[in-house]
């Protein structure tokens, strides 16, 4: 093998190691760099939109239940009236 080429090739080899070694360091920080604030975020901010969202479906629900239910009432006397 000639010498520029065994040259080039450890030149590579290291530029590798680097990239591996800054991946390795990269994955190692991604937990305070990226997990923790995500699950803050998560804790923070979505489930308290959750809470106000299901507690605007609770009203919605009870309301919808409160309306079919007169509704059915309506159509049951309509129904003993008609025969």
């Amino acid at each position: 093998m000639c010498p520029s080429s065994a040259k080039s090739l450890q030149e590579f080899a290291a530029v590798l190691q680097n990239l591996e070694d800054e991946r390795t360091r990269m994955i190692e920080n991604a937990n305070d760099v990226l997990i923790m604030p995500l699950e803050r975020f998560r804790k923070e901010q979505i489930s308290a939109a959750k809470k106000q969202a299901g507690d605007e479906d609770v009203f919605v629900g009870i309301v919808f239940q409160w309306d079919f239910r007169v509704i059915v009432d309506m159509t049951e006397q309509w129904s003993v009236e008609s025969s």
